[in-house]
Formats: structure tokens, C-alpha cells, sequence
């Protein structure tokens, strides 16, 4: 919160508007790292059902249906994991 001092009030003047500025900028990028992170859990767990997918097929077209998403998923998880590197966020 920032302070302005006036010469003739020894009170000085309070600017909650940064304050609250600042708390919706905190807030927003909290919820983006919330965002990030789900992703991440949700695209884990998709993946490990492709995984599941592939162990249990025996079709060789759906099989490699089951690697075209798998190699998808793994840069879709690298993507988010760049984005985790780049704000800081650690998940473990």
C-alpha cells in the first residue's frame, strides 16, 4: 500500500487501489498456475488410459491410433511443463 503525505494533514493519505490492483494481478496468475497444473493431471491421466488402450489392442491400426495420441500427449505435457519452468511452479 503506498503512503502520499500532504503538508498540511500529518495523516498521510492511503491508496488501497494498488493494493487491490495487486491482489487481482496475484489472483489471476494463481489461477493460471491452478490451470497449468490441471492440465498436467488431466493429461496424465489421459495418458495413462492411452497406455492401458494400447496394452489391451491387438489391431495394428489401432494400435498406432494409440501412438499417434500417445506422441500428441507428450508434447502437449512437455508444452505445459515449459510453462511450469517459466513461471517457477513446482509440482513435487
Amino acid at each position: 500500500m503506498s503512503v502520499i503525505a500532504v503538508k498540511d494533514n500529518p495523516r498521510p493519505l492511503r491508496r488501497p487501489a494498488l493494493k487491490v490492483r495487486a491482489n487481482a494481478i496475484h489472483a489471476k496468475l494463481a489461477a493460471e498456475e491452478k490451470e497449468i497444473i490441471a492440465a498436467l493431471e488431466d493429461l496424465k491421466k489421459e495418458l495413462q488410459d492411452v497406455y492401458n488402450r494400447l496394452n489391451n489392442t491387438t489391431h495394428p491400426e489401432l494400435i498406432d491410433g494409440c501412438i499417434y495420441e500417445i506422441k500428441a500427449m507428450h508434447a502437449r505435457y512437455k508444452f505445459y511443463l515449459d510453462r511450469c519452468k517459466e513461471r517457477g511452479i513446482h509440482m513435487f
